[in-house]
């Protein structure tokens, strides 16, 4: 398998002040120790030392650096295609920079000098370091004609691997080297720190790595000194953290002895979300040094051994990607405030006050229902209009009991439509039996659908309503809809959630109901069985379950996800699914993923002529929106990689 995941070590090694050998001999430890990695970070000037002090005068400190850099350039040639960077002082050209020095294959490949020097408070680095001003490149003859340079752009594997490296205070500045680097479409940023501590820095710090590793869509690595610097006045805590696009990978922070964190990136998703976003890249190019091939992770290996690989490794993949993971009663008051505010101005705009909304005693509807009467909390001159509209025979008694329980629970006005008799009625008329021929009879099913969404449009028309859509991310995602029946409405409040979420959603939000009958009704929402409805029930009980037609929702949104919001190739989103999902097998992730692409691509004629839904995740199908396809488009590419594997 080809894939662009590398494991990344930040190493704390144990360390002596101004002590060179010493501390290079624990680099030497841990590279050995942590020879499986593809890159190894060490501290801001891990060689001798942050704390040295006036001793960053001495000569004979200066020529011990150089010589215990070529120690590890030496040592490097050992681990092929492993890239290691350590902090040193060097002096160019009768200035003192303070730099980070990236190694890989027996040479360094440069040297990135620290851009913004802290002369402040407790530190006093410009006594001793030159800043390094953005301008030529040096070439530094004595280190075998190494560039220093703090415009540099590394690249490894064929420029399919790039990464920048900025040094401590250069991360907390407005104008940050790490900004350039994104703008360049870098897979990662290096940082080298000696940061001290104090009561709240950790906090600023981690605030710092997530945002940068956010806005510039990419992994930042951050790898600080530890606790055997000077502690005259200051203490270090070997803080470490790997983030990426916003997320917190890994972190540690007082590490004892000789200490690496090992994280394991996947480039591939944040190489997807900059292809799409093309303001990112700068067309002033910063100049590229090229290095070799890295230890790219699980190369050459069946995507089954790189899962148990991965697995072996601690590495994990949240298989429910839509659901928030903290302050999860915040995010959902979020989620559904901006479907109510997306509601509620659709409202206001048309002059509107009656919401028209078939409650089926599903989890969509109650979802919607939820979201309308949160509307006329914003809003008290706006009200419910709750329709249910059991089919005789084919409603199941569960159902119907929690749709009348929740209609009256918020507070809507009920009105009850029995369309069991006008579906029969309408079959006759085009020579259809009126009851159900089994499995392949669509005509039936949809007839309902159609009927149900017939009369809220004629409801809504008469009561001068707007019919609010239910229908969710996933069904549209497949086609779980009946085209021109629950497919359609005059705006719609589910149109970005996935089923997953929508369940998240209304278990979250029956917590906080204070009424006990609502709050039940609610849950028995949640722990019934995802279905239409549209089939004969059996003994008063649903017969015919979504999740055996479409596949199971889980597995359905995380391809989701996968596809629309990375755009993963296939082989990717398999891997991931084996590592997501417990117990899962190959063979049926290929069933599943390829059900998955064919119902994702023929029913996109659905999709393209969706009605007005208000985007309240991070990703919508609509064609105003996030995706956009042709309807015949063809899904044969990836069923032919998945007969492949």
């Amino acid at each position: 398998m080809q894939n662009l995941m590398i494991k990344v070590g930040t190493c704390v090694p144990s360390m002596k002040i101004g002590d060179v050998k010493y501390n290079v001999q624990q680099i030497e430890a841990m590279m050995e120790e942590h020879k499986d990695c593809a890159v190894l970070v060490f501290p801001e000037l891990s060689i001798c030392g942050y704390t040295c002090q006036d001793l960053f005068f001495q000569q004979d400190l200066l020529k011990a650096c150089k010589r215990g850099l070529f120690v590890v350039v030496e040592k490097s040639n050992y681990y092929q295609d492993m890239v290691v960077i350590v902090g040193m002082p060097l002096e160019v050209q009768g200035k003192l920079y303070n730099v980070a020095a990236v190694i890989q294959n027996g040479e360094v490949l440069g040297f990135v000098p620290k851009t913004y020097i802290p002369n402040y408070n407790e530190f006093y680095e410009g006594r001793y370091f030159t800043p390094y001003v953005n301008g030529e490149s040096i070439i530094v003859e004595e280190e075998d004609f190494a560039i220093l340079s703090n415009r540099c752009v590394f690249t490894c594997c064929d420029s399919k691997v790039s990464f920048g490296v900025e040094i401590c205070e250069d991360l907390w500045v407005a104008t940050a080297p790490s900004n350039a680097y994104a703008m360049q479409g870098v897979d990662f940023v290096v940082n080298l720190s000696a940061s001290n501590e104090y009561f709240t820095k950790k906090k600023d710090r981690r605030d710092l790595v997530l945002h940068q590793s956010k806005v510039g869509r990419m992994a930042y690595i951050y790898c600080s000194s530890g606790e055997d610097e000077s502690t005259s006045d200051l203490v270090f805590s070997g803080h470490c953290m790997v983030a990426q696009g916003g997320q917190m990978l890994n972190e540690m922070i007082y590490p004892k002895g000789n200490t690496c964190m090992k994280t394991i990136l996947d480039l591939d998703a944040m190489k997807s979300i900059r292809l799409k976003e093309t303001h990112k890249v700068q067309r002033d190019k910063m100049p590229s040094i090229a290095g070799s091939s890295l230890n790219l992770y699980g190369n050459g290996m069946k995507v089954e051994e790189v899962a148990l690989q991965l697995k072996k490794d601690g590495y994990t993949i949240n298989p429910l990607p839509f659901l928030p993971t903290s302050d999860k009663q915040e995010s959902m008051f979020e989620i559904l405030e901006i479907q109510a505010r997306g509601l509620l101005t659709r409202l206001h705009k048309t002059g509107m006050k009656n919401m028209v909304l078939g409650v089926s005693g599903g989890l969509d509807s109650t979802l919607a229902l939820i979201v309308c009467s949160l509307v006329t909390k914003f809003d008290p001159t706006t009200y419910i209009t709750a329709v249910t509209m059991p089919s005789k025979g084919n409603t199941s008694s569960t159902t119907y009991q929690n749709a009348i329980a929740l209609i009256q629970g918020f507070g809507a006005r009920l009105k009850e439509v029995e369309i069991g008799e006008e579906v029969v009625k309408h079959l006759h008329t085009i020579g259809h039996p009126g009851t159900y021929q089994g499995t392949n009879d669509t005509t039936y099913e949809n007839a309902q659908a159609r009927m149900r969404t017939y009369l809220l449009m004629d409801i809504a028309n008469y009561t001068q309503g707007l019919v609010i859509g239910t229908g969710d991310l996933s069904e549209l995602a497949l086609g779980w809809c009946t085209y021109n029946g629950d497919h359609m409405s005059m705006y719609s409040v589910n149109a970005s959630i996935p089923k997953t979420l929508v369940k998240f959603l209304c278990k979250e939000y029956a917590k906080t109901v204070e009424d006990k009958a609502l709050q039940d009704a609610i849950l028995s929402v949640v722990e019934t069985p995802i279905s239409p409805e549209l089939t004969p029930s059996k003994d008063g009980k649903i017969a015919q379950k979504t999740e055996d037609t479409v596949g199971k929702y889980d597995l359905n949104d995380f391809y989701l996800y996968e596809f629309v919001h990375y755009g993963y190739e296939v082989e990717k989103i398999v891997l991931d699914t084996l590592v997501a999902f417990d117990g899962i097998t190959i063979e049926e992730v290929k069933k599943s993923l390829g059900n998955f692409y064919r119902r994702f691509f023929t029913q996109q004629f659905k999709r393209n002529c969706v009605p007005d839904g208000v985007k309240a995740t991070c990703m919508s199908v609509s064609p105003r929106g996030d995706w956009r396809m042709a309807s015949d488009a063809s899904y044969q590419l990836y069923l032919d990689v998945l007969n492949r594997l």
